[in-house]
C-alpha cells in the first residue's frame, strides 16, 4: 500500500492567516541523481550528483513553492541535496524572493546503509537475499554488524536522528515556516515521527524525487504534527506519483474535506481510474464523495458510517484481491 496526497499548482500556497503559535514545515526530497538512474544504493554516501532532469525538477519545485514565505531553510550536507537547494534558491531569486537563513544540518543526512552503499539494487537482492528480505519485511529490526561486531540498526538510528531534529527546530522556530530539503529515507522518518508512526511502517509510503510534503504543528512545544500534503508531485506534471519499480498494491490518495476546487481536482485525475471513494463520518466528506461518484458507475462509495461497511469492503476490496492470487 502506498499513500499520497494531491496538491494542485493553484493550491500550492501558504495560508493567508496562520496562528502565531503554529509552525509549518515543508519537506522536499532531492532531485533525481545519477545513482537513482543507475539503480545504486545511495544511503549516507556522497558520491551521487543530480542529473540534468533532477536539476530541472528541483527548479520547478522552487517555482511551485514561490508563494510560501519561509523564515528559514534546513538542508542535508550531502551534495545531491545541496544541488537541489541551489536550484530551488535560483527559482526564488529569479522571482524576486528575499533571501533566507540556510542551515546545513547533519541530522538530515540519509540513512546509513553501510556495505550496501555503492551496490546496485539487483546485486543486493541477489547476493544478499536473506538480508534484503529482512530489510523489506522488518526494517525496524534490520541490523548490520559494525566493525566492533556489535549490531548496528540503521533505521532505528535514523528515526532517533529525526526526533532530535524536531526537538530542536520546533522550539527554535516556533510559529515560523520552515523549508527542509533532505532524502527519501530521512523524509519518511521525519514525517512518521511527527504523525505517530513507528519505524516498522517505513516502507508503507514513498518519497518521489522533488516531491513536496507539508506538516503543521499547531501546539507550541509539541512534536505532534498534522499532515497536509504527502509526496505531492503535481508540480512535476504528475497528478499522482509514479510507483517505484517493484511496488504494487492499493494506492490511496488523501483529499481534504475542505477542498474548494473539487471539479478542478476531478479534471486533474480524469485519466486515473478511481475504484473506491472512502469517506469519514463528516457531512462534508459525504457530500464530496457523492459528487465524485456521480456518473462513475465503476466507482464504489464507502462510508465508515455504513452499518454494512465491513461486508461491502470484503466484497469489493478483499474478495477481488484473493481471486487474483488464486
Amino acid at each position: 500500500m502506498t499513500l499520497s496526497s494531491l496538491a494542485m499548482p493553484s493550491l500550492i500556497t501558504s495560508q493567508k492567516f496562520k496562528s502565531h503559535a503554529t509552525s509549518e514545515v515543508v519537506i522536499v526530497r532531492h532531485g533525481r541523481s545519477n545513482y537513482n538512474e543507475q539503480g545504486i544504493h545511495q544511503g549516507a554516501s556522497d558520491g551521487s550528483v543530480l542529473t540534468l532532469q533532477g536539476r530541472e525538477a528541483a527548479y520547478k519545485t522552487g517555482l511551485a513553492l514561490s508563494n510560501f514565505k519561509f523564515d528559514v531553510i534546513y538542508t542535508s550536507p550531502l551534495q545531491r541535496v545541496l544541488q537541489t537547494t541551489e536550484e530551488i534558491l535560483r527559482a526564488f531569486q529569479e522571482l524576486g524572493k528575499p533571501s533566507h537563513p540556510i542551515f546545513v544540518d547533519n541530522r538530515l543526512t540519509e540513512i546509513n546503509m553501510a556495505c550496501w552503499e555503492g551496490l546496485t539494487y539487483q546485486k543486493v537482492q541477489e547476493d544478499l537475499a536473506e538480508d534484503y528480505t529482512s530489510w523489506k519485511q522488518t526494517p525496524h529490526l534490520f541490523a548490520f554488524k559494525s566493525a566492533t561486531g556489535k549490531p548496528y540498526f540503521p533505521l532505528q538510528e535514523l528515526y532517533q536522528q529525526s526526533q532530535k531534529f524536531w526537538q530542536e527546530i520546533l522550539v527554535k522556530h516556533c510559529g515560523q515556516r520552515i523549508l527542509v530539503i533532505a532524502h527519501g529515507g530521512t523524509n519518511r522518518t521525519l514525517i512518521s515521527s511527527a504523525v505517530g508512526l513507528g519505524p516498522e511502517y517505513y516502507h508503507q509510503f514513498q518519497q518521489s524525487n522533488t516531491c513536496i510534503n507539508w506538516l503543521e504543528f499547531p501546539v507550541p512545544g509539541s512534536l505532534t504534527g498534522k499532515l497536509k500534503w504527502l509526496n505531492s508531485t503535481h508540480h512535476l506534471e504528475e497528478p499522482l506519483p509514479k510507483l517505484k519499480a517493484g511496488k504494487h498494491g492499493w494506492r490511496w490518495v488523501l483529499i481534504s474535506n475542505q477542498i474548494q476546487q473539487l471539479q478542478a481536482l476531478q479534471n486533474c485525475l480524469s485519466q486515473e481510474p478511481i475504484k473506491i471513494v472512502l469517506s469519514d463520518d463528516s457531512d462534508a466528506s459525504e457530500t464530496i464523495a457523492k459528487n465524485w461518484c456521480k456518473g462513475c458507475l465503476s466507482t464504489v462509495h464507502l462510508s465508515v458510517k455504513q452499518t454494512d461497511f465491513l461486508d461491502i469492503w470484503g466484497q469489493n476490496i478483499i474478495a477481488p484481491q484473493i481471486e487474483k492470487l488464486t
